[in-house]
Formats: C-alpha cells, structure tokens, sequence
C-alpha cells in the first residue's frame, strides 16, 4: 500500500510536467495538438494495458474496459459541440441509465441463484466427490453473491 502511495505521489507531477515542457517547445498554435496527443497516447495505452497483463497473467480486463472510456470520450465530445456538449452528455447519460438496467437486473439474477442454492442445495452437489466439491467455487451452495 505504502508502495502504491508513493508510486501516486511520484507520478503525479507527470501530466503537468509534459504539459509544461509541451508549452515551452512548441509554438502556441501547435501546443493544443501536441498536449492532445500526449494524453491521447496514454489514454489509448490504459485502454490496452489490461490486455497485456490479460495476455502476461491472464487477468486485468477490467483495467482495458475501465480504460476505454477514455477513448470513448475523445469520441463523443467533439469540439463542433461546444460549449453544451449535448450529444456527448445524451451517450454518456444513456451509457449511465443502461448500467442502472443491467445493474438492476443483475440484482434479481443473483438473488434468484441464491434463493435457488439455498432452497435445493443437493442439486449442486449430486455426483461429486469431497475434492470436487472444494473445488465449486462459486457454484457451491454455501457461496451466496
């Protein structure tokens, strides 16, 4: 955790540092183009980096799905758009109500597999040994979501 703080406290300095450095070697017509491509850079870079640990490790593909929203956003909030950004802020409010929804249902589905494992726990355990049964995980009767 220490390690983690510290890695946080010595990179913070890094966007703004670019930016700084960005503005003293460009001219000012091509400083907005140069600091969009910096951050675009490292957006794109999040929105893969959990491919590559997925690709190393075999996990991390929420970091690429959490990372592509930056992406995204570079997309919809389009600079003809300003200063209301409706079209922009239409998507985002749509991508907000539609994991609401599947949130929502997300919610009954797992109560309804809990309900299920507890009512008939047998079903989940017919046939199998004591080691496969360790070895359920999260389809184990006693596992509740």
């Amino acid at each position: 955790m220490a390690a983690r703080f510290f890695l946080g406290v010595f990179e913070s300095g890094l966007a703004p540092g670019v930016t700084y450095y960005i503005t003293k070697w460009y001219k000012k017509s091509e400083q907005t183009y140069r600091i969009s491509l910096f951050f675009s850079g490292a957006t794109i870079a999040g929105a893969f980096n959990g491919l590559l640990a997925f690709a190393i490790a075999g996990c991390a593909m929420m970091v690429a799905w959490g990372n592509i929203g930056g992406v995204i956003s570079a997309q919809i909030y389009k600079s003809v758009d300003a200063p209301a950004y409706k079209t922009g802020h239409t998507i985002a409010i749509s991508f907000v109500v539609v994991a609401i929804i599947l949130s929502i249902i997300q919610y009954y589905l797992l109560n309804n597999a809990n309900k299920s494992k507890l009512k008939n726990p047998e079903k989940f355990l017919k046939k199998l040994n004591g080691e496969d049964v360790m070895n359920l995980g999260d389809l184990h009767p006693s596992f509740i979501y």
